[in-house]
């Protein structure tokens, strides 16, 4: 799938724990990282948000120790520092820089106690204190990156006991404290060659963070240990390929699973690590892995496997989908709405069926509503929960009666306070009980 053997210069090979995730997650993307391929993760001012607010995260779980020590500088310096800090008897190490053989990691939040270990990732994720159960497919990556972790630490440091922790946001805790993400602050983000450099300030009161804060401990060394097997594996497959230099060692079937790939990108960029992997198969427009709910047809129990069967045979264009795959022999079953069989069929604007009849029924006045939310890691008021939805805008064009020209009206919070209430108060008074809502 990957043409020519090219052969790639690394000195000096070494596996961090992000190369182990996404190895993990697909081989090839390992492949292309090293090369330095280009992905639609660069730039992106979504996922840029969503990593602020990890930082953010990551900063607050540093303000929970007093003495912490942030280990910085380059991956050679860092190790050095941490050697040398790790001499002592007691350490609190943000950041720790640890190597076994080719095995590189840098540990969240590392805390040395005597021989004493404790090996803490801080997580912008949340979970329930009282009923996530971390055994659960969804929490294997997160899993998998500590034992990852753990192997390169206890290998470096044979003599210690090392316990495992995720410090995460717990939705089941709720912040005393006004104003908490108020607190930090964002930093101009400096991009340096592949890393995105971000300081996040503090301006609050670090003993009352440091009692209301949402984040919380939770011990996985059983789950950890159980993983362990299969990451030592990954982990040594994954060298094995790197250390032999060659493309192919790193050949992985196209499949569904490549829809939504980072390294898809524009078709004018030299490097393209989606026509690298699919060749010839990613030539057809629309292409196969544009339907609608994919991955449920491919999981049909009547059809299992279906896509990823044609893409084996060279088929990826959508029209090479066989209409059945997207529908139900009774026609009054619909296959999630008809959406895939329409993809399929139809190439013209429509209405479903009975649309017309739906609008007779509409009651005047019709309220079209939009409204803005956000949900962020660390709170905005005292007493919220972690991504808890604050409502801060809404806006409404109402038609009073059939051909009458649509109103606007609008509301949007001002006040350093929840807003939610005043949100539902504001476009309950604006609407009234009569007609119908609709929204998007």
């Amino acid at each position: 799938m990957f043409g020519e053997n090219k052969i790639l210069t690394l000195n000096p090979v070494t596996l961090s724990k992000s190369d182990f995730k996404l190895g993990r997650n697909c081989l090839k993307k390992l492949w292309y990282k090293k090369q330095g391929y280009p992905t639609t993760m660069e730039g992106n001012e979504y996922m840029e948000m969503l990593a602020d607010g990890g930082y953010m995260v990551g900063k607050m779980a540093q303000l929970l120790y007093d003495d912490g020590i942030e280990v910085v500088g380059n991956t050679k310096d860092a190790l050095t520092n941490t050697t040398e800090l790790l001499k002592r008897k007691n350490a609190v190490l943000f950041e720790a820089a640890i190597q076994s053989g080719q095995k590189l990691v840098r540990i969240d939040v590392l805390v040395k106690d005597g021989k004493k270990l404790r090996l803490i990732e801080v997580k912008s994720k949340s979970f329930s204190s009282a009923e996530t159960d971390f055994t659960k497919s969804e929490w294997a990556e997160y899993i998998e990156d500590i034992a990852y972790q753990k192997w390169v630490l206890e290998e470096a440091y044979p003599d210690c006991d090392i316990t495992c922790e995720l410090l995460m946001p717990d939705k089941d805790k709720t912040t005393p404290i006004e104003g908490l993400i108020s607190w930090f602050s964002l930093e101009d983000a400096k991009q340096t060659g592949a890393f995105r450099n971000v300081n996040i300030n503090f301006s609050g009161d670090l003993k009352q963070l440091q009692k209301g804060h949402i984040l919380e401990w939770v011990n996985v060394d059983e789950e950890v240990e159980d993983c362990m097997a299969i990451v030592q594996q990954e982990a040594t497959k994954m060298l094995s390929a790197l250390n032999k230099n060659i493309a192919a060692n790193f050949s992985v079937p196209v499949s569904i699973s490549c829809k939504g790939c980072e390294y898809i990108v524009a078709d004018e960029e030299p490097l393209n690590g989606f026509k690298e992997c699919w060749g010839k198969l990613a030539a057809p427009i629309p292409h196969i892995l544009e339907l609608g709910q994919l991955g449920n047809v491919n999981r049909r129990k009547d059809f299992k496997n279906c896509i990823n069967d044609l893409i084996a045979k060279q088929k990826t264009a959508l029209k090479d989908i066989p209409v059945e795959f997207v529908k139900y022999d009774d026609p009054e079953k619909s296959f999630f709405n008809n959406r895939p069989l329409y993809q399929l069929t139809r190439s013209d604007e429509f209405m479903l069926s009975g649309f017309k009849g739906e609008i007779k029924t509409l009651e005047y006045p019709l309220h079209f509503i939009d409204f803005e939310t956000s949900q962020m890691a660390i709170p905005y008021h005292a007493g919220m929960r972690p991504y808890s939805k604050v409502m801060f805008q809404w806006s409404c064009h109402t038609i009073l009666e059939p051909g009458a020209e649509p109103v606007h009206s609008e509301w949007i919070n001002t006040k350093d306070t929840y807003p939610n209430m005043n949100f539902a108060h504001s476009l309950m008074q604006q609407i009234g009980h009569k007609g119908t809502i609709m929204t998007w």
